[in-house]
């Protein structure tokens, strides 16, 4: 036999109920940290979007004419703060020279320059966002136009999604820590109440029956 039709009917309910509800407890939280996360992230990617759009509409000369220091005040601002999660910076010019380039970290700064490229290499029309990447966001916008009509050159920009995925996640134990203590009252009342209606009865009707049993 096994241990659970071992177990008496009030425990066998108590097993059940627990059983559900974590069950249930481990679903919402999943869906609940899924929820926020994909809201965080929207959020988040439009900010940087719009963000990369600002820098370069503010350096555009400045990249026309290779100005380093200039593009540089332009998301200096960024660069300087990590907790804002920007990574990598490259501005190009019409000719696809480097105008200015910028890492966080200098090893990551190749991988980087070479997705921009890839992008930048297809002569966009409108601002490119790559995921293909796992926590980073890689946004590609193209500059305007000079005079002739040519393109000036474009700005691209990595961002981290570390900070983002980790208040998801802060957010996502908060909730399953008020479920699992709502949870947890409910269960102590509910078993509290089980042994002293229900308990209780059946014990006494199962011992008068093997009292009849006995004869």
């Amino acid at each position: 036999m096994s241990v659970f039709s071992k177990m008496s009917l009030t425990a066998r309910v108590a097993v059940v109920i627990i059983a559900t509800n974590v069950l249930a407890l481990a679903v919402t939280s999943w869906l609940s940290w899924s929820a926020d996360l994909n809201a965080s992230m929207q959020r988040a990617e439009t900010a940087w979007s719009e963000t990369t759009v600002q820098i370069g509409a503010t350096a555009e000369g400045a990249v026309k004419w290779k100005k380093a220091a200039l593009i540089q005040d332009a998301y200096k601002m960024y660069s300087s703060d990590p907790s804002l999660g920007m990574r990598f910076f490259l501005a190009v010019n019409a000719k696809a020279e480097t105008a200015d380039s910028w890492a966080a970290v200098s090893g990551e700064a190749a991988a980087a320059e070479a997705r921009a490229r890839a992008i930048i290499g297809k002569n966009p029309e409108t601002l490119v966002m790559d995921k293909t990447v796992a926590g980073e966001r890689l946004i590609v916008s193209p500059l305007g136009l000079d005079k002739s009509g040519k393109r000036i050159g474009y700005v691209a920009s990595l961002w981290s999604a570390e900070r983002v995925e980790q208040a998801a996640r802060l957010q996502a134990a908060y909730f399953a820590g008020k479920q699992a203590a709502v949870i947890a009252f409910v269960i102590v009342a509910f078993l509290i109440a089980m042994r002293q209606f229900a308990g209780k009865p059946l014990a006494a009707l199962a011992s008068r029956i093997t009292s009849v049993q006995d004869g």
